[in-house]
């Protein structure tokens, strides 16, 4: 049997008694409002959540400043390569950009920090037969500035 909720706003004091001593198992009189935070006491502790309470948001709002788009920006420039001049996507969180090749653009600086980090880890080998690792970045990126 699933807990029948009441609409607190519409019932009357008489309706309220009854249903917490029908539905709650609770004895109690006095005021309305006395009777309505019992209702919702009872609801609460046994883990009922009701249908029109406005529901909390659980992930908090972004404040502007650490959203993306309003960061810090920094002109780059990326090079076209000799096997490749197609335009860069680049997908951060929820960002989304796709930079064409050989233009300058002002990009957030997390994005340039991603652009210079994306590379591949090579090896050389040495003389002795030994090998150097070294990193290939994939990018060629000229900074111009902050913007």
């Amino acid at each position: 049997m699933s807990y029948p909720f009441i609409d607190l706003k519409k019932a009357t004091k008489e309706e309220l008694v009854a249903h917490l001593r029908e539905q709650c198992g609770v004895e109690k009189d006095g005021k309305k409002e006395d009777l309505v935070q019992a209702i919702l006491d009872f609801e609460s502790s046994s883990g009922l959540v009701r249908p029109d309470m406005p529901t909390e948001n659980k992930s908090k709002e972004t404040p502007p400043a650490d959203l993306p788009l309003s960061a810090k920006r920094v002109h780059i420039i990326i090079a076209p390569s000799e096997t490749d001049n197609s335009d860069v996507y680049v997908g951060l969180n929820d960002l989304d950009i796709l930079i064409k090749r050989g233009e300058e653009v002002a990009v957030p600086e997390s994005v340039y920090v991603l652009l210079s980090k994306a590379g591949e880890h090579r090896f050389e080998q040495n003389k002795d037969g030994t090998y150097s690792e070294y990193f290939a970045p994939r990018y060629s990126i000229t900074v111009l500035g902050d913007a």
